[in-house]
């Protein structure tokens, strides 16, 4: 378990007086890097044998909306690590104990020169534990596409050098950023789901597509030859 207390900055707040979804989001994703680098033996392995781990899927659910200055406690730990793959809670406390934010996410352990998987060693795996999972809401590892879907509108993207993160490939939390103003000003959501399948690189064409649900909004993120390559989801 790795915990970081930090308080919610100007900088970090939107234009509806609470913090942005990709703040909190960038957040999440930075106090999960800061253990994964503290597990020291998972960060020998993960140098000497050059993979990294690569998200697959995020699922967000937000109790409150942090405000500005407001003093957060996240919480992050491991759960259910196999050999390819592991799962992670996220979880956002006031300092009063109250529960903010819970998460969970999958990430693969990816090899970035060739793509391949990586097999973990039994002994990193020893290391990790095997804590107990969050009680919360799961919805397994992927998007459902089998359902109603209302198309909206589309826009195309480039990605641009501000865009990536330092793997050298789309942030997540930019896939984030621009599905959430594709969405209507005055809608309203409290949980975030993301499905990552693909990487987009620098100066690659994205076509977004915007289709209503019967719970909110659901971006998909296409190529050129409309290969899907993430799907972000707001309910």
């Amino acid at each position: 378990m790795y915990k970081e207390t930090r308080i919610i900055q100007a900088s970090e707040i939107g234009y509806n007086n609470r913090v942005r979804i990709t703040d909190l989001i960038d957040m999440i994703q930075d106090v999960e890097g800061a253990h994964i680098e503290s597990l020291s033996a998972l960060a020998k392995e993960s140098r000497e044998q050059k993979f990294a781990i690569v998200l697959n899927f995020r699922y967000v659910h937000i109790k409150y909306w942090p405000k500005y200055k407001d003093m957060l406690e996240l919480t992050t730990y491991p759960y259910e690590t196999k050999q390819f793959l592991g799962y992670r809670n996220t979880l956002i406390h006031d300092l009063m104990g109250n529960l903010l934010v819970e998460s969970y996410c999958l990430g693969s352990f990816i090899h970035m020169d060739s793509k391949a998987p990586h097999r973990l060693s039994n002994e990193v795996l020893r290391t990790l534990g095997n804590r107990k999972k969050h009680e919360m809401t799961y919805m397994g590892r992927k998007i459902s596409l089998n359902r109603k879907l209302v198309f909206i509108k589309s826009f195309d993207q480039v990605v641009l050098p501000s865009h990536l993160d330092y793997y050298q490939h789309l942030n997540n939390a930019v896939y984030v950023d621009f599905a959430y103003n594709m969405l209507p000003l005055d809608f309203q959501f409290s949980t975030l789901v993301c499905e990552y399948k693909k990487d987009f690189q620098l100066f690659q064409k994205m076509v977004l597509k915007l289709y209503q649900t019967e719970e909110g909004f659901l971006v998909q993120f296409f190529d050129e030859s409309e290969t899907l390559y993430s799907i972000i989801e707001f309910k």
